[in-house]
């Protein structure tokens, strides 16, 4: 045990590609997708002690983030105690900046998050394996955040082939005052293909990590959720008029992101981006870069 509690920071991700292949026997979708991580953080600070799982959030992305049971930190932290057979109490404090419902992982980040750092609080008996498994029962991108960088998604996005760290290129992302739903997603994918079986055609997604091959990859959900959000298919497009490497919702949505060579043209876009949406309440525009880890210790 190396003491009583811990901060740690949580990073989002984007996906550069995001395939969906069919559903499997069980109702889930079958899906490969890349995952890269980028240092847009949230602040996790657990402390062992007191009765229960207790949650508080703060920060300027708070808003929605329930401080509950239903909260996927808390649920961590209470799967993970279950599978130790522990009763020990638990508080997390969440320090929100990646935005809600927005395809970043903020909360499953943070759900990966408690999982690392209670297993080093705990100490003694917890196998990484044993985190590992408990990642996967909460959702399909919670174990990614526990290795970071980038890396290959398969099965439901929870199977995981480690993948050479691209370099760590500038690039925007760019949330819209909305929020689109993972389950309304999928539900609308299953209508729009009539729910194929398992095995299905999808043409499988292909790692190249030259930026021009990776700009020809897809996100089977843009058609989708453009469709339905037009104002998530302006930004794609209005990220897309500056020329990046490529410009590409993440996830579900509703957040888009564009990659530069420079980091003098991805600030040059910034500029020009907080221009276009001044009038525009609630949208955000977060400077990033290729993050090269995943969740990790800061005290």
């Amino acid at each position: 045990m190396i003491g009583r509690s811990l901060r740690l920071r949580a990073p989002a991700k984007i996906n550069l590609g995001l395939r969906v292949l069919g559903v499997l026997d069980d109702g889930t979708h079958s899906v490969e997708t890349i995952y890269q991580a980028v240092d847009l953080f949230d602040d996790v600070e657990l402390a062992l002690g007191g009765d229960g799982i207790r949650i508080s959030v703060h920060g300027q992305e708070r808003e929605g983030v329930p401080e509950s049971a239903e909260n996927l930190a808390a649920r961590a932290a209470a799967a993970l105690l279950g599978a130790l057979g522990s009763s020990a109490g638990v508080g997390i404090r969440l320090t929100k900046r990646i935005p809600v419902g927005s395809g970043l992982g903020g909360g499953s980040s943070d759900a990966a998050a408690v999982l690392y750092g209670l297993a080093l609080l705990v100490g003694r008996g917890v196998s990484p394996e044993t985190v590992t498994a408990v990642a996967g029962t909460l959702g399909a991108d919670v174990p990614f955040f526990l290795r970071g960088a980038t890396a290959f998604g398969y099965h439901r996005g929870s199977n995981l082939l480690i993948l050479p760290p691209l370099t760590d290129l500038p690039g925007l992302v760019v949330v819209p005052d909305v929020r689109v739903s993972t389950f309304w997603a999928y539900n609308a994918w299953d209508l729009r293909r009539g729910a194929p079986a398992s095995n299905s055609a999808g043409r499988p997604l292909r790692f190249n990590p030259d930026l021009e091959e990776l700009a020809r990859c897809r996100n089977d959900f843009e058609t989708i959720v453009f469709a339905k959000f037009p104002e998530i298919e302006s930004v794609q497009r209005t990220l897309a008029e500056g020329q990046p490497v490529l410009a590409r919702l993440s996830g579900t949505g509703a957040a888009c992101f564009a990659l530069y060579r420079e980091a003098s043209h991805r600030d040059a876009e910034a500029e020009r981006l907080h221009d276009v949406y001044r009038n525009r309440t609630g949208y955000g525009i977060f400077r990033v870069r290729l993050f090269s880890g995943g969740v990790e210790v800061l005290a």
